[in-house]
This record gives structure tokens, C-alpha cells and sequence, in this order.
């Protein structure tokens, strides 16, 4: 039976890191061992690492200097010993079933196997549900395939840039050298690409298998001029990195750099802060300046198509007015289900 390295970044999650590290040990899949790196916590994150290392043998805590989350993975995966590994952020939590559905995966994809990717659920601070993600429409459904193939799956929205939901060869891993950048945010974004250019096969599972919470202090809930053009330049750097050795994935390399603007542009529609607002009129005048070709809009779903025609077209101040109107009401209906349901 293969082991499964679980790596798990802690940093300040005294509130979180219990429920984590209890869904790792609820595991059905035995051959496991978890690895716990307290990343100079302040809080008493790092003494409930230790506390859960001395209670059971199949978890390992480290302790390193705070270096950031890629420094803390890198640093978790430099000691795993398992043949496959896992991310786990430590405020999330993981089905029982994660890694014996992934195990299962690889066991009937067969040889070259090298990455299993699974879909997952939203929920917000306290555990309430938010909603599925939102590639429910898109996600491959229950299929092997070629890692460049994978790559275009990527390149297309069909999933997103999330290294926790990615089961990994370590071996992989190790061959290909990939190391999460330092000191750089959006670390996903410049990394999960390279697990598929770097596999003989990846199998999709289509089960939401991970939770991911949603926190009110996240990186994307605290919108600053750097962030703004962190992602922009993320998504670029990723599709310049992709097309240099991949060549003929030009025309998805070309519309991801496109989309990097409007990814922008969304992300920062409804700030107040001067500085941000000058990165999103930047973005938002690339998009009204250079018109989108057909095959750019593909990976465009038909919201999007709808919000990157207003964004080329009207103030923005409208477009502001009207896309929160409409999340408003979103949230009515939801929360309307919800009292229904119960």
C-alpha cells in the first residue's frame, strides 16, 4: 500500500488547526503520515502541533522560522517519505474519504499516474456552507488524461489554481524540482501548472473532497494596489512560462494574459482605495483598448462574456452599482433556499 505524506502549513490558527488535523486523522486510508509545520507561529498554534505529535505516531511537528506559506510547503515536503503527498491549509478540513478516493483513483488510472485533482465545498468563517465551487459546471467529470492535457484543462477555466486540491506523486515532485515561490503571493498560481506539464497522467475525481474556509482577513478579501497587480502579473508570468514549452498552446497562453486584466478589473471593481483604483482604470482601459478575439472568449463563461462586455462599454461606476445590486440579490435568494431547506 502507498503512503501519503499530508502536509499542512500552520501559521497563527489556534481558532482552525484542531478541526484540520481531526479530519486528517478520521482518514480511511491508514498508510498515512501527517506533517505539521508550525511556520514561527505567535499564537499557540505551534504548542497544539507538538501536543498532537506526542499523541500519535503518525503525525511529525516541525517548527522553522515564519517564511510564509511556499516556504512552510517547500519545507514540509523536503521531510515527507511518502510516495504520494497532499496540501492541506490548516484552517481547512478534508472528507474522511480524501485520500482513499484519491488512492483508489490512482490504483485504477494505472502506471504514470502521477496527480489526482478533486473538487471541493466553500464554507465561511464560523462553517457555514457558502455554496459548491464554481467550476461545478466545468470540472472534468471522472477522467485520465495526459498532463499537457490537464495543462489545457487549466488554461481553459475549466478548474482553478489550488494546490490543496491535488494529490502528487513525490517522486514527481522531486524529478521536476518544483519548489513554491518565495515571498511571491499568489503562489498557486505560479506552481500547479507545473505539477501537470511534469506528470505522465493526470486523473480528475469529481467528488468534493476538500472544504475551504473562507476568512474575512484572506488575501483576497484585503484588496491592495500590490495584490492587484500580483494576480494580473501572476497569470501572465504563468502563460509566458507555459507557452515557451508548450508553444502550441499560444492561443490559450494569449487569452489568459487578455483575461488577466478583467481578472483584475473584477477583483477590484468596488474599491475605494485611490491606489487600487488607479490599478483597476488601468486594466479596465487595456480591455476597452484591445478588443478580445473569438477564441480569447472562449475560456470566457457567459457571465463573464456579459460583465467583460460592460466593463468595455460603460462607466464604471455603473457597472459597480449594478454587479452589487445583483450580489444582493443573489444572497437574498440563497439565504430564502436556505430558510426553505431548513
Amino acid at each position: 500500500m502507498h503512503t501519503v505524506s499530508v502536509i499542512v502549513p500552520v501559521y497563527n490558527v489556534e481558532d482552525y488547526i484542531n478541526a484540520c488535523v481531526d479530519s486528517l486523522l478520521a482518514q480511511d486510508y491508514a498508510n498515512t503520515e501527517i506533517i505539521l509545520v508550525d511556520d514561527g507561529s505567535t499564537d499557540t498554534s505551534g504548542k497544539i502541533c507538538d501536543d498532537y505529535a506526542q499523541n500519535n505516531p503518525s503525525i511529525i511537528a516541525l517548527h522553522k522560522s515564519n517564511g510564509g506559506l511556499s516556504s512552510a510547503r517547500n519545507y514540509g515536503m523536503d521531510h515527507a517519505t511518502g510516495d504520494y503527498a497532499l496540501f492541506v491549509d490548516s484552517d481547512d478540513i478534508i472528507a474522511p474519504n480524501t485520500l482513499s478516493s484519491c488512492m483508489e483513483a490512482v490504483l485504477h488510472s494505472g502506471a504514470g499516474t502521477d496527480c489526482v485533482v478533486f473538487t471541493y465545498v466553500l464554507i465561511d468563517e464560523e462553517g457555514k456552507k457558502l455554496g459548491t465551487d464554481a467550476e461545478a459546471d466545468t470540472f472534468p467529470r471522472n477522467v485520465c488524461v495526459s498532463g499537457n492535457e490537464a495543462l489545457t484543462y487549466l488554461l481553459e477555466d475549466r478548474i482553478q489554481n489550488f494546490a490543496w486540491r491535488m494529490l502528487f506523486s513525490t517522486e514527481m515532485w522531486q524529478h521536476s524540482g518544483i519548489r513554491f515561490p518565495l515571498n511571491r503571493l499568489f503562489e498557486d498560481v505560479l506552481t500547479t501548472y507545473k505539477f501537470f506539464m511534469h506528470s505522465g497522467k493526470v486523473t480528475f475525481l469529481d467528488e468534493r473532497l476538500y472544504v475551504y474556509r473562507q476568512r474575512a482577513q484572506s488575501i483576497l478579501h484585503n484588496i491592495t494596489a500590490r495584490t492587484a497587480e500580483s494576480y494580473r502579473e501572476a497569470f501572465i508570468e504563468r502563460s509566458d512560462a507555459i507557452e515557451k514549452v508548450l508553444p502550441k498552446l499560444h492561443s490559450l497562453c494569449e487569452a489568459q494574459r487578455y483575461k488577466a486584466f478583467y481578472r483584475v478589473a473584477m477583483f477590484t471593481l468596488t474599491s475605494t482605495q485611490q491606489s487600487v483604483l488607479e490599478v483597476r482604470d488601468k486594466s479596465i482601459s487595456y480591455l476597452k483598448e484591445n478588443r478580445p478575439s473569438a477564441s480569447t472568449l472562449e475560456i470566457f463563461n457567459r457571465k463573464q462574456r456579459i460583465t467583460l462586455s460592460l466593463l468595455r462599454r460603460m462607466p464604471v461606476k455603473s457597472i459597480a452599482g449594478a454587479i452589487t445590486l445583483a450580489k444582493k440579490v443573489q444572497l437574498a435568494i440563497s439565504s430564502r433556499q436556505e430558510n426553505n431547506d431548513n
